[in-house]
């Protein structure tokens, strides 16, 4: 929590670490230009209490629609050491992809049993790491499951489905559907807990994950009643008595104004009826077949971007003002520093650091990198004071798969994390 001085100006109720004062902008408190002095650029800024009060505000939504919900944190979305050691301290769980991603989770402290691992096409290795250090394992496919087994029995073994329907911020966002690489449908589902039970696994549990970073609010609810007509399903043709049932992540933020952040609570309310509704059919199920007792069905969810998105900054110095057949704003944050903007042709809103101030008629910029690839610039053009060499820009929203996805192409070395 930071006192500020009564000349420091909020930015907006939705980035509420974000001020300015004297025409500079301050991140937690901290003025941007003195950091992107101090560490260099470009600069990946991470704001702390951003981030625990979006995983506390999803806590909150799910406790007050009376269903406790188990936050898994999805590392890929941002794998900063320092923010999983945060999350795992307040009780978030870890959402981890690979060998890699689960020994950051072990490094950060996570116990196996607060692992899941979701990997996609998965090596031998993957396989044999997760078997060793992961309790709750979850299957892409059908066909892992007799090299999984090769190597040992899972103790909780889950499968991701395809709901056949998928929300997303871009196209290449959406993971449900015909199109999508992803999980397996009901039928092969069904199949599939069969065979794993013939092989002697006795606890489940069952995932999905519809897309990532959309903002309606009725996809949430629409794929989590599929994914619970797909568990009854498998339960009555088989007996299993699933232990969890992940919705997976996927919420979204919004990246321009005036867009509303999704309603959590109304989203939480819906899900935890549909929840309430499983159980009570889960007991009846129970209550025929003359069983008394059965493990309980938790609610799980993995989220990354909503925890993480709005609580990064990336500083980027401009280097080169272009004047060709249009405006170019050279940086130093390029396709190899933030990929988001190439490869799904995403917005982030930008602010020139250090004049916050300005009152200067706007000038329309491309904002473009070092990289030697044309696809090295933003989509969309931006109204920004008149740039100079040394301004600094600060795009916001690039807590999640910033960092992440930054890469050494051209020979470039990474950013700082700050």
């Amino acid at each position: 929590f930071c006192l500020l001085p009564s000349n420091f100006c909020l930015l907006s109720s939705s980035h509420p670490h974000l001020t300015q004062n004297n025409g500079s902008l301050y991140i937690e408190g901290v003025d941007a230009n003195a950091l992107a002095d101090q560490y260099g650029t470009p600069l990946y800024v991470y704001s702390k209490n951003r981030i625990l009060n979006n995983y506390r505000r999803l806590k909150a939504a799910f406790k007050k629609s009376g269903v406790p919900i188990n936050i898994h944190y999805a590392i890929k979305a941002n794998n900063n050491l320092a923010i999983l050691h945060s999350l795992r301290e307040l009780g978030a769980g870890a959402d981890a992809s690979c060998f890699n991603e689960i020994e950051l989770a072990r490094h950060a402290g996570f116990p196996p049993e607060k692992i899941i691992n979701s990997g996609n096409n998965n090596t031998d290795e993957d396989l044999i790491h997760a078997l060793k250090h992961v309790d709750k394992i979850n299957l892409d496919d059908i066909t892992i499951l007799p090299r999984l087994l090769k190597f040992g029995k899972p103790k909780i073994l889950s499968f991701r489905l395809n709901p056949m329907v998928g929300s997303g911020s871009h196209g290449t966002n959406v993971f449900g559907g015909k199109e999508s690489k992803f999980g397996i449908d009901a039928e092969t589902a069904l199949y599939a807990y069969q065979i794993a039970q013939k092989r002697g696994i006795k606890r489940f549990g069952i995932h999905m994950m519809p897309g990532t970073g959309g903002l309606d609010p009725d996809a949430y609810p629409n794929a989590t009643r599929i994914l619970i007509e797909t568990m009854e399903m498998i339960a009555e043709k088989t007996g299993i008595q699933f232990e969890f049932m992940n919705i997976g992540g996927g919420f979204g933020i919004p990246y321009r104004d005036g867009v509303a952040p999704l309603d959590m609570d109304a989203i939480a309310q819906k899900i935890a009826k549909l929840y309430k509704e499983a159980i009570k059919k889960n007991e009846e199920r129970l209550r025929l077949a003359e069983k008394t007792t059965g493990p309980q069905l938790t609610l799980a969810c993995e989220p990354g971007r909503y925890i993480v998105g709005d609580a990064g900054i990336l500083l980027a110095r401009v280097h080169t003002v272009k004047k060709a057949h249009k405006k170019f704003a050279g940086t130093d944050a390029g396709m190899n520093v933030m990929m988001r903007p190439a490869l799904h042709g995403s917005y982030h809103r930008v602010l020139c650091a250090n004049k916050m101030a300005d009152t200067q008629e706007k000038i329309r910029y491309t904002l473009c990198g070092p990289i030697c690839e044309n696809g090295d610039q933003y989509p969309e053009p931006y109204d920004l004071p008149p740039l100079e060499e040394r301004d600094l820009l600060a795009i916001l929203d690039t807590g999640a798969y910033g960092y992440s996805m930054a890469n050494n192409y051209n020979t470039q070395s990474r950013p700082a994390e700050v």
